[in-house]
This record gives C-alpha cells, sequence and structure tokens, in this order.
C-alpha cells in the first residue's frame, strides 16, 4: 500500500497504472502541459503521498528544460524532500530555484533554515542576507 488517503486504498502497481494513464496522451491532438503535471504534483502533496510526488517532479525534470519549469520543479522537489525529512536533497533542489523565480523567496527561507538546522550558521545567514 502507498499510503494514507484514497491513494492508499490501492496497490502502488494499479497506482503506477493510473498516473500513466494519466499522463499518456493517447494519440490525442496535445500531450499534458507542465501546469497539469505540476497540479497533479501538488496535488499529491496535499495528499501527503510525498515519495509520489518526488518520483513525478524527477520525471519533470528529465521532460522539461526551461528555467522557470525547472525553479518550480526544483521548488517541488524541495518541498518534497523537505517533508520526507531529506534535508541535503531538500537543500540541494531549493539553492537551485533562481532569483527571477516567483519561488525565490520561499526557496532561500527554506535553504536557509535547513542550513541553521544542518549547523552551518554562517552560510544560514549569507542566504537570509540575499533575499
Amino acid at each position: 500500500m502507498i499510503g494514507g488517503g484514497i491513494i492508499g486504498l490501492i496497490s502502488r502497481p494499479c497506482f503506477l497504472i493510473a498516473f500513466c494513464i494519466f499522463f499518456s496522451d493517447f494519440n490525442k491532438a496535445s500531450a499534458q502541459t507542465f501546469e497539469e503535471e505540476s497540479d497533479f504534483i501538488n496535488y499529491l502533496f496535499s495528499l501527503k503521498e510525498y515519495e509520489e510526488a518526488s518520483f513525478f517532479a524527477e520525471s519533470l525534470s528529465k521532460k522539461y528544460t526551461g528555467v522557470s519549469r525547472l525553479d518550480s520543479i526544483n521548488f517541488l522537489l524541495g518541498k518534497t524532500s523537505y517533508e520526507m525529512k531529506n534535508v541535503e536533497n531538500s537543500l540541494t533542489s531549493f539553492l537551485k530555484v533562481t532569483s527571477n523565480s516567483s519561488f525565490y523567496t520561499q526557496s532561500q527561507f527554506f535553504a536557509g533554515f535547513q542550513l541553521a538546522y544542518l549547523g552551518k550558521l554562517d552560510t544560514a545567514r549569507t542566504v537570509f542576507d540575499h533575499f
């Protein structure tokens, strides 16, 4: 079983099949948009299905290359890693968000917070001073 909520009621293989159906376009005229895909990841996040959200965000990072989309993906990866208590991965993802992103301030806050947690106070202070 995957966890609590609706997704916890179905097995992992069934969930993955549902995901494949959700993300495939089955010869439709247009494929899923980035916004729809990131909305699905946010939906998983709201269900506290962090491992699945992280898996799908990783798959988006291989699919999209634009800076603004990568900023969104890195923010999503940072959030999911943070919730899974994976401080190093979360910190790395948050620090990849560029200063032009609407997620920059939040990313820098979480990065500074995690640096302080790791005892890297000087680096945390530098991060907090620059946003």
